[in-house]
């Protein structure tokens, strides 16, 4: 489970995100300013997106406006994790005007934290400063409550906390900061927070009664009794109403418990890990009193795994190929399983299948490529098991639907020349080109498909090489390329109660190479807690896509598409 520590992180970061839905701005739009896209991005919770701009700004730059963009570069490295090149930006602004640039200190007491240091973090970030700027106010009040948080100081903590309350920031941060109140008051003892309900101090004993009464009523019935009498008590309190109203907002979740099966070791502990996490930090965001129970159950012998579970509602997994294909055998269960790999194109009674399919990939990018009124395909792809996929998926479609692969093309992986290879290719004279590749692999094979063909060649590409890091930042290489991808990867897209990425970073030991496992376990949750509406023919926005549960038992996912135009990513419909 996350730490409270980590919790509260993670609730201060989602200021950004609550800023995010009432922008102005609109990510379509190429005349936005740098600055203006990378605060959109920071908004929406990319802060590496949002890093690496003001960066660049700053080379451009000169005085304090270089060393505005540098210190706002360094503080969403910092936002992000990226301690090392937050670290590099600081020791390379050296010694600043403290008056002027206030932001300074705190961020250096912050990468002192964040490296286990909280006694060195808490003489450097010193005390409060003199200024008029919301988000340092923001800023300096969170790091302080922070830094009492890892030296198990909660009353310090606390009285941080409630002292930002009482300044005037804006909205978003306010919320943020509250939520941290309440589960800061919510995870203390029984005694203590009894004690503090209390107090002769109204303001606290109020949210202290408040943080009692959303985390620990015994049924949904008694909450809603004691928060009607709360109001009437308390109806001046500065706690807002964003905290205890958003019942209205949710939908209507299945109960039961959930065993999820996933193999805790071998070649697949990380994928499982991840998978897991994405699941923990997914319920973390749905409503407490549809929070379903869980068990975590080790699948490497699956017939013992199985047995365990015996009584949940739901089952999520399995996750090998192998115990997928045993499920699939088996004829069926009683209970609903939704598997976390597809082997198959129908499932038993019971069962769904759900997986991130190179092959189920491959095909719709060749039924988007139909559509688009293309029938001749040169496809380009690594010597490696993953392409191969690739390129089965795609043929078997394309040419299902009347198309035709005039060359299909292997490359060895790491390999960096593709000029000889290319030349051939472009001169088979194919309407359009699938580039299966990672990210720098994939751009080289562009600019010769640009080279042989010409800038109008339409090209399409793997999933694999969307590079998240280069969103919201010109990238002239892949200009009129089309890429579906996972929308959670994508900034800007996101839906109800699918946690944003900068949560997830926020919640520790996060490993952007893992991406697709993270989503999977939060879709997979999602498909959980949501089987009753999908059952009826209902659809899910996910992280992974658009999802919906198919006649004959497997989980179709619909990928969002990006269209590079001037260099930008601008998100299509499928």
């Amino acid at each position: 489970m996350l730490s409270l520590k980590k919790i509260l992180f993670a609730l201060f970061c989602m200021a950004f995100l609550l800023a995010g839905c009432s922008t102005s701005l609109n990510t379509g739009d190429l005349r936005l300013t740098r600055e203006q896209r990378a605060i959109h991005l920071a908004e929406k919770g990319d802060y590496s997106g949002a890093a690496y701009i003001f960066e660049h700004m700053a080379k451009d730059q000169a005085g304090e406006k270089r060393i505005k963009s540098l210190l706002s570069a360094a503080n969403y490295y910092l936002l992000a994790s990226d301690l090392g090149t937050a670290s590099r930006i600081l020791q390379e602004l050296g010694p600043l005007d403290a008056g002027k640039f206030p932001l300074q200190r705190i961020l250096e007491a912050d990468l002192l934290l964040r490296r286990g240091d909280s006694s060195a973090a808490l003489s450097r970030l010193g005390d409060p400063p003199a200024t008029g700027d919301s988000y340092v106010t923001y800023r300096y009040y969170t790091t302080l409550s922070r830094i009492h948080m890892a030296r198990n100081e909660e009353d310090a903590a606390l009285n941080a906390m409630l002292q930002l309350d009482a300044m005037p920031v804006g909205g978003s941060y306010r919320l943020a900061n509250q939520r941290a109140i309440i589960a800061l008051l919510a995870s203390m003892n029984t005694g203590k927070r009894y004690q503090l309900m209390n107090s002769s101090n109204r303001t606290l004993a109020g949210w202290a009664m408040l943080a009692d009464i959303l985390e620990h009523s015994p049924s949904p019935a008694e909450k809603n009794r004691r928060l009607a009498s709360w109001k009437a008590s308390y109806a001046s309190h500065p706690a807002l109403r964003e905290l205890y109203d958003e019942d209205a907002a949710r939908t209507a979740y299945r109960g039961g418990d959930i065993a999820v099966l996933l193999p805790m070791s071998g070649v697949y502990a990380n994928a499982s890990s991840a998978i897991r996490k994405g699941i923990e930090v997914t319920l973390a965001q749905l409503p407490l009193d549809t929070q379903p129970a869980l068990t975590f159950i080790d699948s490497t012998n699956l017939a013992a795994g199985l047995q365990q579970a015996e009584g949940a509602s739901i089952l999520l997994g399995p996750l090998t190929k192998e115990s997928v294909e045993q499920v699939v055998s088996s004829g069926g269960y009683s209970e609903m399983m939704i598997t976390l790999n597809q082997v198959s194109d129908y499932s038993p009674s019971g069962v769904y299948q759900f997986g991130l399919s190179t092959e189920v990939e491959g095909a719709q990018i060749a039924e988007k490529a139909q559509q688009d009124g293309w029938r001749n395909a040169a496809v380009i792809y690594p010597n490696a098991g993953w392409g191969a996929r690739y390129l089965q998926g795609f043929r078997d479609r394309f040419e299902s639907l009347g198309g035709n692969v005039v060359v299909a093309v292997r490359y060895e992986q790491g390999e960096k020349e593709f000029s000889a290879l290319m030349q051939n290719v472009m001169q088979t004279n194919p309407d359009f080109v699938f580039i299966v590749a990672k990210p720098v692999t994939a751009r080289q094979i562009r600019q010769q498909v640009r080279f042989y063909g010409s800038s109008e060649t339409p090209v399409y590409a793997s999933s694999t090489a969307y590079d998240r890091r280069l969103y919201g930042v010109q990238d002239r290489d892949f200009d009129n390329v089309k890429v579906p991808a996972l929308r959670w990867t994508v900034p800007g897209q996101d839906v109800p109660y699918v946690p944003s990425w900068s949560t997830m970073e926020a919640a520790g030991d996060f490993n952007p190479g893992l991406a697709k496992f993270y989503a999977l376990g939060i879709d997979a949750l999602l498909l959980a807690v949501n089987s009753e509406s999908l059952e009826s023919g209902g659809m899910l926005a996910g992280a992974t896509g658009d999802l919906s549960f198919s006649n004959n038992g497997i989980v179709d996912r619909r990928m969002m598409w990006l269209h590079y135009q001037g260099g930008l990513p601008v998100p299509t419909a499928y």
